[in-house]
């Protein structure tokens, strides 16, 4: 297996690892504007695209202010799936230098059902509560979780001055 990152995707990339969006990501996202990924990590093998995880930089506001990294995207082809590859991306962002992300915070949404498995890589159900831009106004969400590694100083709702990711 082969990791990189990049700003950029292939149609062909695209296509392989997202095709099946609908089962992918759930209905629980359904309705929301999300955040565009700044950097993509793949995980290829045999020269073909088998994972994906997006990440960007973005700035939340609780008891303080604080830039964090939000990854989005997480992806795994079905028939590649229980070999641990998330586990890869994850420490991979976890030592990655691009947009600081090896010193940043780590934080993603996800759906309700999926907040035990992203607790084993180590994020914790950010329960303070959050809000984020949709429509150029501030809206929250029961929907999903916002989920963090390194946020445990901060309290109070979460204002994220930006899509969701």
């Amino acid at each position: 297996m082969e990791i990189k990152s990049t700003s950029t995707m292939t149609d062909q990339e695209i296509e392989r690892l997202f095709k099946w969006r609908e089962q992918v990501f759930p209905i629980e996202g359904k309705g929301i504007q999300w955040s565009k990924s700044e950097r993509h990590i793949l995980v290829y093998e045999n020269g073909e695209a088998i994972a994906h995880m997006g990440f960007g930089r973005f700035s939340v506001v609780g008891s303080r202010a604080s830039d964090v990294i939000g990854v989005g995207g997480v992806v795994v082809r079905p028939e590649c799936q229980g070999r641990k590859i998330p586990e890869l991306m994850f420490e991979y962002l976890a030592q990655t230098e691009e947009l600081d992300a090896c010193k940043l915070p780590k934080t993603l949404f996800c759906p309700k059902r999926l907040g035990p498995y992203y607790g084993k890589h180590g994020f914790q159900e950010y329960k303070e509560g959050f809000e984020f831009l949709q429509n150029d106004e501030y809206q929250s969400s029961k929907q999903f979780l916002l989920m963090a590694q390194g946020l445990a100083d901060m309290t109070g709702k979460l204002k994220i001055a930006s899509l969701p990711w």
